[in-house]
């Protein structure tokens, strides 16, 4: 009886070990940055899709064809009636303000005039490529500023979006309120832009893992700038911690830190 309680208490030990060992690999595993990587990836190129876009709506009355190199725009040009289109052309590649390389097309449709609250813009990736990377998604607008108001204010949606790697695809869904606190009013120049974004997203990395997405402090978007300079996102990928990741103080540059669990790993964004 002795030597079957000791082998009791013996097989009662090696299985809490066991399950402590488990949980502590386990906390030193979640090491896993490629969710934060891969969204800095989708943030990053659909918040520049929308400068882009921006950039061309605002040149109502709606009428103009112009041929600024990247992109040639094709706007409708009848004044009325409303709804306008227009076609964001960037040919076979051509070089933007951003240093970025891009082909295809943005397929543009525009319900009224883009200073009025309410009106929507939606927008189609057509062939569209970033830097040899294929982009695809359907993209919403509303214009949301109030009568009065100092500050541009539109709701940002995106939808069924991808963008496929050399490795493996991210698909990235996201629902934002954009802020414009500079340069709204240049409407030739992108490079001045800047705007604050709140709100959540979500997706799976090229790795298969999905992930959701709450910004914490308003993340800046500088139309000089090809990353993020700052702000502040929770980022949960499946079944893992959630991590805190930092794109920096503002400075413009292609690093960002993430936090999992009290320590700290710097990531690269392309």
């Amino acid at each position: 009886m002795q030597k079957n309680s000791s082998l009791i208490a013996l097989a009662t030990a090696i299985t809490a070990g066991f399950v402590l060992f488990s949980a502590c690999s386990k906390d030193r595993d979640d090491t896993e940055t490629q969710s934060a990587t891969d969204n800095g990836i989708a943030e990053n190129e659909f918040s520049t899709i929308y400068s882009v876009m921006n950039n061309v709506i605002i040149r109502e009355p709606g009428t103009k064809k112009t041929s600024n190199l990247c992109p040639d725009v094709t706007v409708s040009d009848s004044l009325d009636p409303w709804p306008h289109s227009a076609t964001l052309d960037f040919g076979t590649g051509c070089l933007g303000d951003d240093g970025r390389y891009r082909t295809g097309q943005i397929e543009l449709t525009i319900d009224k005039p883009w200073s009025q609250q309410g009106s929507t813009v939606n927008a189609r990736l057509v062939n569209y490529t970033v830097n040899g990377l294929k982009c695809t998604g359907t993209l919403t607008a509303v214009n949301q500023t109030a009568k009065g108001a100092n500050q541009q204010v539109y709701q940002y949606k995106v939808s069924d979006a991808s963008i496929e790697l050399g490795d493996g695809t991210i698909t990235w869904q996201s629902t934002r309120t954009l802020t414009f606190l500079s340069g709204f009013a240049t409407k030739d120049d992108r490079t001045d832009d800047i705007y604050e974004i709140t709100g959540s997203s979500s997706g799976t990395n090229r790795k298969g893992t999905s992930y959701a997405v709450d910004i914490t402090t308003p993340v800046h978007i500088d139309g000089s700038c090809k990353w993020i300079p700052s702000g502040v996102i929770e980022l949960t990928p499946e079944g893992l911690a959630t991590r805190k990741v930092d794109y920096g103080d503002g400075t413009c540059d292609n690093k960002a830190t993430v936090t999992i669990k009290g320590r700290s790993y710097q990531i690269l964004l392309p």
